[in-house]
């Protein structure tokens, strides 16, 4: 944590997940490292994730899958996703697979025709969608550290995030 100084009278510190990575984003790092630790050990041929045309969990484990190595694959949002914008070229040129499929089948998720078709054709640990799982709230949960017991006299803690699974990390 790297202190910003003192602002009326209030300590203020920023914590900067961006750089537990140099390609893998911030707190997808965490999200992501119990499915990359147990990958070798799970007998499965990828890692398979859900995601919107922007997704910053998708463009990192499409880095997580070039860098370790991994096949990965992508359901996208969506049927008309332009492959073309920076996220989605990012993940092609990575290496990843995308699949593009409906609103309806991605808010429905296993179980919709469209997704099962793809998924009964990879055999692909599934990583929740934002990277949020119990591994990765568990892991998340040591993003407090530094603060001390139980975090310094610490009375706030703004935390910027797209979802539960980063949020979650503060209340354990």
């Amino acid at each position: 944590m790297t202190k910003l100084g003192v602002f009326h009278g209030v300590q203020v510190y920023i914590k900067r997940d961006e750089l537990l990575h140099p390609t893998i984003s911030g707190n997808k790092w965490r999200k992501l490292a119990p499915v990359l630790e147990g990958f070798s050990e799970s007998g499965y041929a990828g890692i398979l994730s859900f995601g919107g045309a922007f997704s910053n969990h998708l463009q990192a484990l499409a880095a997580a899958g070039k860098e370790y190595q991994i096949p990965t694959v992508a359901i996208v949002r969506g049927t008309a996703a332009d492959l073309y914008n920076p996220t989605l070229r990012f993940i092609v040129e990575s290496g990843t697979r995308i699949h593009r499929i409906t609103k309806q089948a991605y808010d429905q998720g296993p179980g919709h025709p469209e997704v099962d078709a793809i998924l009964s054709c990879i055999r692909a640990i599934w990583c929740f969608l934002g990277g949020a799982s119990e591994q990765a709230v568990q892991l998340s949960r040591h993003c407090h550290r530094g603060f001390g017991k139980p975090y310094g006299g610490i009375s706030f803690v703004y935390c910027s995030c797209g979802g539960i699974g980063n949020y979650s990390c503060w209340h354990c």
